[in-house]
């Protein structure tokens, strides 16, 4: 959605929220496009009382448009807050979700939409419920140890270890002191740590080198999503050729040239028409395929996953914020169990325009009276630019495939009424007219599209006496 609305100002007891928040979220109604940010910056807003971990939790897909602006608005706003993650989708953004809880010093949960929602409450509640040592800090005494990952060590929770990654130059014992907080008091407990003095070239010292780099990895990529920073980029590339991984600077491309035919694939894509965002494809490939591969008009290639309750493979991908309206491409590629390879397209339509509604009324506007309000889509000229037709080339069939209004709602003071769908493109829903309306009878249409594209019309009608 493109508002945020808040159950409470202030924090309050489980009791005391737990049905309101029930009801809350039954009452929740998504208009416009997927707005992370404030909301972000309203949760992180809040500061805890002291003695209590500050713990806001993000439940997403992740897919919004700017993933940078969201993990900016994470590191700048996070203070003494803690941000977990909780993803849920088909095809869930991991890469945005998991930044996004490490930069907010969390961690991150994944679901599908075949798990069971109960069971996934336990577990997340179980993950965030004890905290034990938070605002951990290692002292590493006479060992030379640095270039530690995460840079700012986790909080530890009952049953959960802590992991962190460093290098050192040579080996040695010493007492190491950890330090942290503990049930709000400050704790520090030695603990006797010996680095073995091994050659670089030694067995299992290449695995280590390389979940050291890993780390290192992600955390400046972690940085450069904060700011554009060149000096990261050739240190990921230096780190990434030194140590043979795949980075977004260091990776190979294996080109197919062999002559392919293709044809419109029975892949879908939800919604078919939006704004530039987070649209979903689906492809109806066997679930023993070795991959499922989609080249986007916009110059990446993204794998699918398989998903099981769907019986289908599955990705979200974004659509850039520059991205021209129009109609585009999504090559399918299809590497089926025996190394045989299916191609197809299917088509997806970038949609930034908000229908506009023709409106008329059924009956006498007069005070008390009852009357039919009805609405259609017009279809403009920037609709069939959109497509390459011309007005004389316009039929029914091809009127329905540009109607995509999907909702359409009346405001009548405070009150909000839905129109009912009447046919392709119209809607209607009866209204009545107050017994103290002045000379006009003013309500407003809100109409919202399949690509989440909102318009408001003011609509002044001429009230008879």
């Amino acid at each position: 959605s493109d508002r945020v609305e808040a159950l409470a100002e202030q924090p309050g007891s489980v009791g005391a929220l737990r049905e309101r928040a029930i009801d809350m979220i039954d009452g929740i109604r998504a208009v416009g496009s997927s707005t992370m940010v404030p909301a972000i910056e309203r949760a992180l807003a809040h500061r805890a009382e002291s003695g209590r971990l500050p713990i806001v939790v993000l439940v997403s897909d992740g897919y919004i448009g700017d993933e940078s602006v969201v993990l900016r608005a994470v590191a700048e706003n996070l203070g003494d807050n803690r941000l977990y993650v909780l993803g849920v989708g088909s095809a869930i953004n991991r890469f945005m979700l998991g930044r996004a809880a490490e930069v907010g010093r969390g961690r991150a949960m994944f679901a599908s939409l075949g798990d069971d929602p109960g069971e996934l409450a336990e577990r997340f509640a179980e993950l965030i419920d004890r905290p034990v040592f938070t605002d951990v800090e290692i002292d590493w005494g006479t060992l030379q140890v640095d270039e530690t990952y995460p840079r700012r060590t986790p909080d530890l929770f009952a049953g959960q270890p802590i992991i962190v990654h460093g290098r050192f130059d040579r080996g040695g014992t010493s007492r190491v002191k950890v330090r942290g907080t503990m049930n709000g008091q400050r704790y520090e407990r030695e603990i006797s740590v010996t680095l073995a003095k091994q050659d670089a070239t030694a067995p299992g010292s290449e695995s280590h080198a390389s979940l050291w780099a890993r780390a290192a990895v992600r955390d400046r990529m972690n940085r450069i999503y904060l700011r554009d920073d060149p000096a990261l980029i050739e240190e990921i590339t230096r780190i990434g050729l030194r140590h043979h991984l795949v980075t977004q600077w260091t990776s190979f491309v294996a080109i197919d040239d062999r002559p392919v035919e293709r044809e419109d694939s029975q892949a879908t894509i939800s919604p078919a028409r939006s704004l530039p965002g987070d649209p979903e494809i689906r492809v109806p490939a066997p679930a023993d395929a070795r991959a499922v591969t989609l080249v986007l008009p916009f110059g990446e290639t993204l794998v699918a996953g398989w998903e099981p309750e769907l019986d289908r493979w599955t990705a979200r991908f974004l659509v850039p914020r520059d991205a021209e309206e129009g109609t585009y491409p999504i090559e399918i590629i299809i590497t089926h169990s025996d190394g045989r390879q299916e191609r197809s397209r299917v088509w997806y339509t970038v949609d930034e325009s908000a229908p506009v509604l023709d409106v008329s009324v059924d009956g006498e506007v007069r005070p008390g009276a009852t009357v039919t309000l009805r609405a259609a889509q017009r279809i403009t000229d920037a609709d069939l630019e959109q497509v390459h037709w011309n007005r004389a080339a316009l039929t029914d069939e091809r009127a329905q495939l540009l109607q995509d209004a999907r909702r359409v709602e009346a405001r009548v003071g405070g009150a909000v009424h839905d129109l009912e769908v009447t046919g392709p493109g119209t809607w209607a829903v009866q209204l009545e007219v107050p017994a103290d309306v002045g000379e006009r009878f003013e309500l407003e249409l809100t109409v919202v599209d399949l690509a989440a594209n909102v318009r408001t019309q003011r609509v002044a009608l001429e009230v008879s006496r």
